[in-house]
Parts: structure tokens; C-alpha cells; sequence
């Protein structure tokens, strides 16, 4: 028998967690987390590890936060379908990473951005043959996890952050009228302009939309954090940092930041999805273990 190969795996400690608030009646946040799986589980074998890579299994994750708008009906509706026509492109643009030759970076980014824009071109038709929905939108916030990166898009006041070294950095830009100020040199505070608010790209709505695509290496000890405005917009980076940082799941994060958001009064929804990465050395050989890293040198 064959010397079983070693590979670096990068684990995930993963937990969402959405309330109404303390004013709104109902729920138009939305939150999903989801594993793609596919791959062959390899064994044993004679190759080199390098050759490995291209046959163990592969796993990736999808980390989505989308807040609706437009109503008890429409918003609801809008971010729910935002996050399933997601969800099912996302799924495409995996399978298409696995059954042909890994496409350059240039390509998942323009598969994920077209993703994002084929939801917001559904519910633009959903509007179109349901007046009453007319106005309904949502954000979207969408971590797209494989090979040991992530892969965020980006559209509205969600956010995605990163906790690296017990530091927070906010990975996503809020596109808001306040912002948008900002960018003009008009204004230098954001948090207590009446524009922080007014969004000025969501999904479904009038205006032609962009989509903010990047890519992050992750390491082991990186926590990712995405929300709605319901917990960001009431609990400040540098608090946000340190709940994630004293909790020690996943589940204990969501749960705290959560607690957090209705101790400040809870005025809107608040959605949070808390992601902890980890590592650990594993071996082929009788490994069932899902990988969305590359093998070790």
C-alpha cells in the first residue's frame, strides 16, 4: 500500500440567526448557509499529491444575507427569491469549476456577478406581473467559499467583515447616499447623515445596478461576520469585533451579536451569519473529509 498524501484542510464552524426586531412585525431579512459538495473521495494512490487535488472531493460554502423591502408582502418575497435564484446559480458556477478546467479568477468573478444580476432581473419580471409588488427589492450579501478563499458579491447596506487577529475589517462598502457623499468629498461623516439609509443599488430596483465582486485568501483563525443593517446599524465595527471575539462558536457569536442588536432597541430586523475558520492535517488514505483547500507542498 501507498504512503497516504497529507493536505492542509480549512474547517468551518458556521451558524446564522434572524429576529423581527422590537418595532416590526414581520421578518424581511433572509439568511442561508450551504455546503456544495462534489468530487471523487480518493482513498489511496500511487500519485503525487499535486495530481490529488485534481481527484479528492472538493467541498465549498455559501454565506448569504439579503434584507427585503417594498412591503409586509413584496419584501419578503424579494430577498427569499433573491437568495433561491442565487443559491441555484451559485451551485451552477461550482459544478462548472469541477467539470472543466478551473476557470482564472476573471471568470468566477463574472460567473458570480452574472449570479447576482439574474436574481435582480426575476424580480424585476415578478414586478411586472404583480403590480402590488411594484417597489419590492432587497440587498445582498453573498460569501462564496472554495479553495481556501472567499469570494464575496455585494449589492445594497448589508455587510461582510472579516475578524483577523482580533482585528475587524469591513470587507464590503455600504452603497447609500451617504456614502456616495463621501465619495465626493461632500461630507466626512457617515454614521450621522440622514443618507446612511437611502440606498442607492439594490436588487430589483429602477436604476441599473453594479455588482461589488473581490476575492480574499483566508487563514486559520479568520472569522467572517455578514449582517443586515438591523446589527450594524446599532452596534458599532469595534463592538461588533469584540462580541465576535470573546465568543467561542459560532453559535455563541450569532447568538451575542444578536442579543446585542435587541439591547439597543432592535428597530429593524437583524440578520447575522458567523463563519470561524479553522485547519487541521489530514490523510488520504480512508479520508472522507471534505477539503476547500489545496493540498500542502
Amino acid at each position: 500500500m501507498s504512503n497516504p498524501k497529507s493536505f492542509v484542510e480549512l474547517t468551518l464552524d458556521v451558524a446564522g440567526r434572524t429576529v423581527a426586531g422590537l418595532v416590526r412585525t414581520n421578518n424581511e431579512d433572509q439568511f442561508l448557509i450551504a455546503r456544495l459538495l462534489r468530487g471523487v473521495h480518493c482513498i489511496d494512490s500511487s500519485l503525487p499529491a499535486d495530481a490529488l487535488a485534481h481527484f479528492n472531493a472538493r467541498s465549498g460554502y455559501l454565506l448569504v444575507v439579503s434584507d427585503g423591502m417594498g412591503g409586509r408582502a413584496a419584501g419578503e418575497v424579494a430577498s427569499a427569491t433573491a437568495v433561491e435564484v442565487v443559491v441555484q446559480c451559485v451551485e451552477e458556477v461550482f459544478d462548472g469549476q469541477l467539470d472543466k478546467k478551473r476557470p482564472p479568477d476573471e471568470k468566477t468573478s463574472e460567473l458570480l456577478q452574472e449570479s447576482v444580476e439574474r436574481a435582480a432581473s426575476i424580480l424585476k419580471t415578478i414586478q411586472r406581473r404583480s403590480p402590488e409588488k411594484l417597489g419590492m427589492g432587497c440587498t445582498l450579501t453573498l460569501g462564496y467559499i472554495v479553495d481556501g478563499a472567499l469570494w464575496i458579491a455585494h449589492v445594497g447596506d448589508s455587510r461582510a467583515y472579516m475578524v483577523r487577529q482580533r482585528k475587524i475589517h469591513r470587507l464590503t462598502k455600504d452603497h447609500t447616499w451617504a456614502e456616495a457623499l463621501r465619495d465626493a468629498d461632500a461630507i466626512t461623516n457617515v454614521d450621522d447623515h440622514p443618507g446612511r439609509h437611502m440606498l442607492t443599488n439594490v436588487l430589483g430596483g429602477k436604476d441599473e445596478l453594479f455588482v461589488d465582486v473581490k476575492k480574499i485568501p483566508l487563514k486559520a483563525g479568520d472569522v467572517l461576520m455578514f449582517c443586515s443593517d438591523g446589527v450594524h446599524g446599532c452596534i458599532t465595527d469595534e463592538k461588533l469585533g469584540k462580541a465576535v471575539v470573546q465568543s467561542a462558536t459560532a453559535e455563541a457569536a450569532t447568538k451575542h451579536l444578536i442579543d446585542m442588536a435587541l439591547a439597543e432597541g432592535a428597530p429593524d430586523n437583524a440578520t447575522v451569519v458567523v463563519a470561524r475558520v479553522g485547519s487541521s492535517m489530514v490523510k488520504s488514505e480512508g479520508d472522507q473529509t471534505l477539503r476547500i483547500a489545496q493540498p500542502s507542498e
